[in-house]
Parts: structure tokens; C-alpha cells; sequence
């Protein structure tokens, strides 16, 4: 007997689809015989418990399965127009399943080589996508540094500090926060803390405003906020939501510019030199820049470079995506998607051929998933070959057919 053709690239995905069809009861003889020869049965019973197990599928779903395909990525201008059409969502709902059991199926053969290369935790010897090693998310992590100049490396560890003025710091389930009830002199004491490559982190300062900083960014404050004001500095990308005090107007400096609120939520990126954008959740600030001031409206962005500031409405799920744990790429081009992949897990990314990086793409997934699942999801979107080398990942142009 001739044994099945299986392009061992695609495996996950035959297997996922062949999977779906016998769950759905529509899979033929010779796709039996096919699924049989590339799973034994417990693994086959295994996963199909899981396809029924509808709580888990949607939870894997959430983590693995919001990366849209081309068309449905069509409706992302449209704010993701939902239909009550329960025979649209239930083919959604089936193509959605299919994703998950890839990562379901390739997760259980895989998962036990998933073990660390020369002690770089982050980096390990999976090749089920096709690349030399595979690249795992950031975590929450930053440095903290205190008024003395000492550091502290912020890894999810609970601790309790004190600073010289009393005033105390604790980290609590990977969120770092200030309490100056104890505090007392008259000092004005500064910390900050810093977000590396691959990390995020969260910290709550002493008048209860909660900071989440994005990976590569660095916030500067008070360990006590005195006098009438509360100023904080911001490199990178920071989402605020600021405890409202009339009486001590909120500020945070950025690259040049101010932001003004009383207690509200927004987002500040800044990454790029010489822009800032700061989008505003709720409530109500006032940018002032180097060109001007605007006062914004929950669902404007203020975008502020050296020729001008303007204010426009804002795609609220793209500017608060990463703080909600997922990307979102709306229109991006290749390049601006690099770069979010650079800092979350700190790799270098080197082009190799003619890849033209204004190509625009669309889709969202989660940011739990590893590089290697992102980059199958944009091979698949773009055409582009993708290639994983230690912390390196060199980006080719599409193979001509």
C-alpha cells in the first residue's frame, strides 16, 4: 500500500482540516486513511475531546485564532461589521476551529521539545513552522531604578522595598506599586523604571494612576507626588489611566510635548523620532506641542511631529491592542510590522532580496503567540518567506511559482 503524500511544511494544517472533517462527519474513506497514518488514535481522540470541549476551544481561539484572512480582513474599515446570519457565523466559527487545531495538534507534538537553547529562555529548538528555532513571546519584566541609584530587575517576584523618604514600593503579581502614607520630609525623591526588549509592565504610582508600559520604553516620576502638580516623563509607549484630583492636575512629558488631564485613559506612542501620537480612551487632555495645542475628545488621536500637530479621529483597537495583549495591523506596512515584532520579542529582522516593506497587510493575533505562529499568519497574508535563526529573522520576497 502506498503511504499518504503529506508536504510535511503543512502538516499542522492537513491534519487540522482533516480533523475538522471528522468531527463534522464529512471526512471520505481515503481522508480517514490519511488522518490515520499521520496520527495513532489516542492522539486523534485526544484532540477531537478537545474540538468538543467548546470552553477550551474558545479560550484557544482568543489566544491563537485572531489573525483574519484576507477577506475577512476586508471588513476591518468597517469596524468588523457583525451579521446575525447563523449560517455565516457558523462557517466563521468552523474556519476559526480549523486555526485552533493547528495550534492544538502541533502543540501536542511539540510541546516537549520546547526546552531552552544555550540559556536563553525565550529562544527554543521548535521547527514545526519550518524555521531553525522558534522565538517565545516577552514577559513582564523591566528594571527599577531608585533615587540612590541602585537597581532592581522586575520579574514577576513579590518584594517590598522602602525609600529613603518612607515611602514604600511593593511588587504584587508582576505589577509594581507606590504607597507615601508613610512618607514624610520635604525631598522630592525620582524613580524609573524601565521596559527592555520582549517585556511589558504595569505599575500604579502613589496618587493610585495606573501605568502600563510597553516593551522599549522607560517612565521617570515621583516616588510622591507635592505641590500642586503631578509630572511624570515617558520615553516609548505608555497607556494611562490617571486617578482623578482637581486640585493636582495630571502632566506627562514626551519628546517635547505635554499632556494635560485631570483623570482620564489614553494612550502615548512614541516611538518614532519626532512623533507622538496620544489617543484618548476617555475623558478629556490637552496636548500641548511644539506646534500648537489641541484639546481632544474620547476617540481623537493628536498626532504631534516638528511640522505640525493634528487631531483626528482615532482607531481606537489599534492604538490600545498591545496594552489589551494582541497586535493589531491595520493597513500596516511590512516595516511598521517588523518593528512591533522587534520589540515584543526582541529580535533583529534583516531583509535579504528585492521584499518591498510598503506592502500593506491586516489581521490581529494574540501577542502569548510565538513568532513562529505570527510569521505563518503573515506568510499566509503577504507571500513573503520568513526564516528564524537564533534572535535573527531574515525577511525574502516571495518565491515565484
Amino acid at each position: 500500500m502506498t503511504e499518504p503524500t503529506t508536504d510535511w511544511g503543512e502538516l499542522p494544517y492537513r491534519t487540522a482540516a482533516l480533523l475538522l472533517k471528522q468531527h463534522q462527519g464529512t471526512i471520505t474513506a481515503g481522508e480517514q486513511q490519511e488522518l490515520d497514518h499521520l496520527m495513532d488514535a489516542p492522539a486523534r481522540q485526544r484532540l477531537l475531546a478537545e474540538i468538543n470541549d467548546f470552553p477550551a476551544l474558545e479560550a484557544r481561539l482568543n489566544r491563537l485564532g485572531r489573525f483574519n484572512s484576507p477577506a475577512a480582513w476586508q471588513q476591518v474599515n468597517h469596524k468588523r461589521i457583525h451579521t446575525s446570519n447563523k449560517r455565516s457565523l457558523r462557517q466563521r466559527f468552523y474556519w476559526a476551529a480549523a486555526a485552533a487545531l493547528t495550534g492544538i495538534a502541533a502543540t501536542a507534538w511539540f510541546l516537549s521539545s520546547r526546552q531552552p537553547v544555550n540559556n536563553l529562555a525565550r529562544l527554543v529548538p521548535d521547527d514545526r513552522f519550518g524555521y531553525q528555532n522558534d522565538v517565545l513571546p516577552g514577559t513582564s519584566r523591566a528594571t527599577l531604578t531608585l533615587s540612590n541609584g541602585k537597581t532592581v530587575q522586575l520579574q514577576g517576584d513579590d518584594f517590598l522595598l522602602e525609600e529613603k523618604d518612607g515611602t514604600r514600593l511593593r511588587s504584587d503579581s508582576g505589577a509594581l506599586q507606590y504607597n507615601a502614607l508613610t512618607a514624610s520630609g520635604s525631598e522630592t525623591l525620582y524613580n524609573t523604571l524601565r521596559v527592555p526588549l520582549a517585556g511589558t509592565y504595569r505599575i500604579v504610582l502613589p496618587d493610585g494612576t495606573a501605568v502600563w508600559l510597553n516593551a522599549a520604553s522607560e517612565l521617570r516620576f515621583p516616588v510622591r507626588f507635592t505641590g500642586s502638580q503631578r509630572i511624570v516623563s515617558l520615553r516609548g509607549e505608555g497607556y494611562f489611566e490617571v486617578a482623578p484630583d482637581a486640585q493636582k492636575p495630571f502632566s506627562v512629558q514626551v519628546a517635547g510635548d505635554t499632556i494635560n488631564v485631570l483623570g482620564t485613559a489614553f494612550n502615548i506612542s512614541a516611538y518614532q523620532h519626532g512623533r507622538t501620537a496620544t489617543t484618548l480612551v476617555s475623558g478629556k487632555v490637552t496636548v500641548a506641542a511644539r506646534k500648537g495645542s489641541k484639546a481632544l475628545q474620547p476617540g481623537q488621536q493628536a498626532v504631534s511631529t516638528a511640522a505640525a500637530l493634528q487631531v483626528s479621529p482615532a482607531d481606537m483597537e489599534k492604538a490600545t491592542a498591545w496594552k489589551n495583549g494582541y497586535f493589531y495591523f491595520s493597513n500596516e506596512s511590512i516595516a511598521e510590522v517588523m518593528e512591533q515584532l522587534t520589540r515584543w520579542y526582541g529580535i533583529t529582522v534583516a531583509y535579504e532580496g528585492a521584499v518591498d516593506t510598503r506592502m500593506r497587510i491586516g489581521g490581529s493575533i494574540s501577542r502569548e503567540a510565538s513568532l513562529g505562529e505570527v510569521l505563518e499568519q503573515l506568510r499566509l497574508l503577504s507571500g513573503l518567506q520568513f526564516n528564524i535563526s537564533g534572535s535573527e529573522l531574515t525577511v525574502s520576497a516571495a518565491r515565484k511559482q
